[in-house]
């Protein structure tokens, strides 16, 4: 896996990003069984007026990688992203440059969404349409506009485990 990206790339790519890879980080001889990818959001809000663009072209490269460096058997799974609100109170998600950028958020991440699923079918890889199953569970938003409180973030594990249940066949 250390070779899909040089150091610089992945430092790149990630800074500042939560990514979470279930597997045994420990033997760098074996691949995960499974990688949950998500970065719609914060792509969007950060890399300008061309932000959908380069979010589209880096996800195209990533799923690229991915399919010609990792084993079949590892699940990559991408995870669309929620709904924000419409006013983001987030801190630091929004730079200050780019704060026009804010009344169109919502509908561009419907657009990536629709957009990385396609692609990440095209792949061959996993998709778990969360925005999908918490659109109408606005009401449960922390007050930032962006996080979500303690029973979705229960109920999106339930989704992404049960998920893997049905993928591996466990009854």
């Amino acid at each position: 896996m250390a070779d899909i990206f040089s150091k610089r790339e992945m430092e790149n790519m990630l800074k500042g990003k939560h990514i979470l890879i279930l597997g045994d980080s420990r033997n760098r001889n074996r691949a995960p069984s499974v990688i949950l990818i998500n970065s719609t959001l914060w792509d969007l809000s950060r890399w300008g007026p061309n932000g959908d663009k380069k979010f589209r072209n880096n996800l195209r490269e990533l799923f690229s990688r991915l399919r010609s460096n990792l084993p079949c058997d590892t699940v990559v799974m991408w995870l669309t992203a929620l709904q924000p609100a419409h006013k983001i109170r987030a801190k630091g998600l929004i730079v200050k440059q780019l704060e026009c950028i804010e009344n169109s958020l919502q509908f561009q991440i419907m657009e990536a969404n629709s957009y990385a699923a396609s692609v990440a079918r095209e792949f061959g890889f996993d998709v778990l349409d969360v925005h999908y199953y918490t659109r109408l569970l606005g009401h449960r938003r922390r007050p930032d506009g962006v996080h979500y409180n303690r029973s979705i973030v229960r109920f999106l594990t339930n989704l992404v485990l049960t998920h893997l249940a049905h993928l591996w066949d466990i009854k």
